[in-house]
């Protein structure tokens, strides 16, 4: 039985290039696997600490497409629709939140919406100083959130998306859906 490797992941390139440069790199440097189910190598990096919940990247994704992975936050769960809970965001479960922090927070959402363009044009952006002030979200278990917890999962879905889809729009299209419902 292979254990869990559990590596701190800090990027610090600032373009889309050489942020997925630099983390196809790292997937580069895991060790291989022996076989299915309990003898792959399995890896968790903790690569962001939204107010006290982290942010992991979990590979093998299941669907194993190569240097997909899957992004979650520990100790937290989304349930968009009453579905199964999980702790992986869906792009629909990222839209719904903000959409639902945008008509609370009409106001003072512009900053928000700045905060995701900074984040899709690879601005190095500190969320935890940043949004520490702003009003927190609302999950669908009606409980309250640091808004940096979404804004993270923006941020690593966006990555995601270049590293997957690459050679076709990558990053834009969830920039796009996330544009069309008016949140960027």
């Amino acid at each position: 039985m292979m254990n869990v490797n559990i590596v701190e992941l800090n990027l610090y390139s600032t373009s889309r290039e050489a942020i997925r440069r630099e983390l196809v790199e790292v997937f580069l440097r895991e060790l291989p696997g022996n076989g299915n189910q309990e003898q792959a190598s399995k890896y968790c990096y903790i690569v962001e600490n939204a107010d006290g919940y982290n942010i992991i990247l979990k590979r093998p994704a299941p669907l194993n497409k190569g240097f997909d992975f899957v992004v979650n936050v520990e100790n937290f769960y989304f349930n968009e629709n009453n579905t199964r809970r999980h702790s992986a965001p869906s792009h629909d479960d990222i839209l719904s939140l903000l959409m639902k922090y945008k008509s609370m927070y009409e106001e003072n959402y512009f900053k928000i919406r700045d905060i995701i363009i900074q984040i899709y044009n690879c601005e190095k952006v500190v969320l935890n100083q940043n949004t520490q002030n702003f009003p927190k979200f609302v999950n669908f278990d009606n409980q309250e959130y640091p808004i940096s917890i979404l804004l993270y999962c923006i941020k690593w879905l966006f990555i995601e998306q270049d590293i997957t889809y690459w050679n076709y729009s990558g990053r834009r299209k969830f920039f796009e859906a996330l544009c069309e419902c008016g949140l960027a």
